[in-house]
């Protein structure tokens, strides 16, 4: 039977070995890497614009251990954490408004 750890450094090299691969390519400007990171990002760009905003309101801040003794600071971050929640539920609440409201596309052509 194969050992968890053994399993996971197989892995690991494995994604080094990927990675240096494409940092190869990349550096080499091959078409076919170039061709395939253009196509995930036109189709997923929809997907990658909701990411990058949401990741503004909802990243985590890292406190050293120094200061999660201070009072203030953790009243400051869970009040923190309330309003990550509250902005949560606003933004799901706004997505299936979205999604249930039927978009109205005007057609250049038709326009009176």
């Amino acid at each position: 039977m194969l050992n968890r750890d053994y399993l996971k450094s197989i892995f690991t090299n494995i994604k080094k070995i990927i990675n240096r691969q494409l940092e190869e390519d990349l550096a080499r400007g091959d078409k076919k890497i170039l061709i395939q990171i253009l196509h995930f990002l036109l189709t997923k760009m929809n997907d990658l614009k909701k990411r990058y905003y949401l990741s503004k309101y909802l990243n985590n801040v890292n406190i050293s251990d120094e200061f999660t003794g201070d009072e203030e600071i953790l009243d400051t971050l869970n009040k923190y954490k309330e309003l990550q929640s509250d902005f949560q539920a606003v933004y799901q609440m706004a997505e299936e408004k979205r999604a249930s409201t039927p978009v109205k596309r005007q057609n250049a052509f038709f326009l009176n």
